[in-house]
């Protein structure tokens, strides 16, 4: 509900980066001439969103383990630490939620739809 009430319509985005960067999900970026620094996350964005995208992550990594979700967080945390980590994985999340939104489907947790039975 609150992530619907904060997107509002979502072809407003014409990407799914866009729709992150809403959201305060994206790093900042500083540059200067030929280099480039990546820092924390944009803080201007709706705190709301990332708040609630956040808790979804803990709550799916923690009730579904072997989620294809779940396996992309726990390599992020090897790679980058549990707080980017879980940044990463609500960034990824809400590109899926973008992409359910703009094709007006369910979330399929196997790219597989739950009505049609595959047959044997």
């Amino acid at each position: 509900m609150i992530l619907t009430a904060e997107i509002g319509d979502v072809r407003r985005f014409p990407e799914p980066e866009y729709l992150s960067a809403y959201a305060g999900l994206v790093p900042t970026v500083h540059q200067s001439a030929s280099s480039c620094y990546y820092d924390h996350i944009s803080k201007q964005a709706s705190r709301y969103m990332r708040w609630i995208l956040v808790e979804a992550v803990h709550i799916h990594v923690r009730n579904a383990p072997d989620s294809q979700i779940s396996k992309f967080h726990n390599k992020k945390v090897k790679k980058i630490g549990r707080n980017k980590a879980t940044v990463a994985t609500a960034r990824k999340m809400l590109h899926i939620i973008y992409w359910m939104l703009i094709k007006e489907e369910h979330y399929h947790a196997h790219g597989l739809d739950p009505r049609v039975v595959p047959a044997t």
